[in-house]
């Protein structure tokens, strides 16, 4: 465990998850696109309004929280009919042609929320089917 420590660069703080979640990359009009919205986004500092770098990090996209960020969250209003009235909910909306190097449409992708950023990746496959991927096969005797 001391090990891994050491490994670590001191310049990489560790970082909490502060939420997750699943979605699948879209087919959008032009190209293909990633949509998350709600109350996950201000959780990981993704407020309205909030600007951020997108950048591909070998097979993931990392957005990072950043004043002069060339991309914005934007927001988008949903009524509530229980109670008449309506809410801005912060948007994230990235359709762009990263997105199209790092992922397929179609293909189910894991978002994680971190304090000021947010990592877009393949999920890791379970236990139960990595073991199921090595077909292992016992060796015969004799």
């Amino acid at each position: 465990m001391q090990a891994q420590a050491e490994e670590r660069q001191p310049d990489t703080p560790q970082r909490v998850i502060v939420a997750r979640t699943k979605t699948t990359v879209k087919k959008a009009e032009r190209s293909i696109r990633i949509w998350l919205e709600g109350k996950r986004l201000p959780r990981a500092g993704f407020e309205i309004g909030a600007r951020f770098f997108l950048r591909q990090r070998q097979d993931e996209l990392h957005l990072k929280l950043h004043a002069e960020g060339d991309r914005r969250i934007v927001s988008a209003t949903r009524a509530l009919k229980l109670n008449n009235f309506e809410v801005n909910r912060p948007v994230l909306k990235l359709d762009t042609e990263i997105i199209g190097r790092v992922f397929e449409v179609g293909e189910e992708i894991e978002v994680l929320f971190y304090d000021g950023l947010i990592v877009i990746k393949k999920p890791a496959k379970s236990s139960v089917n990595r073991l199921l991927q090595m077909r292992w096969v016992p060796e015969k005797k004799g």
